[in-house]
């Protein structure tokens, strides 16, 4: 198995130009290749982590909208999330909401590397 770790956009396209498809698979903070490795479903020969990404690294607040990268650690997130949270700004409470969520999601060893563009794209809860 091959393992690329781009730090751009640009090379995450050129390396998905070069391996389409099936040829490789998206990988960010990791944590479900080892179970598909573990259950005979890990089909793709390449993995390209995007954890280092700078694009996908974008965490910012204006006012009442957040903007939050695709790869960003729920860890990196519920810190960020205190600190708003700290500052006293009225974000209607979209940041004390989250963090409250965050309290039930998976344990800190998963939260330090599973991304938010990882849930989503394994459509995890």
């Amino acid at each position: 198995m091959d393992w690329f770790r781009p730090t751009s956009l640009k090379e995450v396209l050129q390396l998905r130009r070069t391996y389409p498809g099936d040829a490789s698979k998206f990988v960010f903070g990791n944590t479900r290749v080892q179970m598909e490795r573990q259950m005979n479903v890990m089909k793709f020969p390449r993995l390209i982590a995007l954890t280092h990404v700078e694009e996908l690294q974008k965490l910012s607040r204006i006012h009442d909208t957040l903007c939050l990268g695709a790869g960003i650690t729920f860890s990196r997130l519920k810190s960020q999330l205190i600190e708003w949270v700290d500052d006293k700004i009225n974000d209607g409470g979209i940041c004390e909401a989250l963090l409250n969520q965050l309290r039930y999601f998976a344990s800190t060893q998963i939260r330090n590397v599973a991304s938010l563009g990882g849930n989503i794209i394994t459509a995890s809860p």
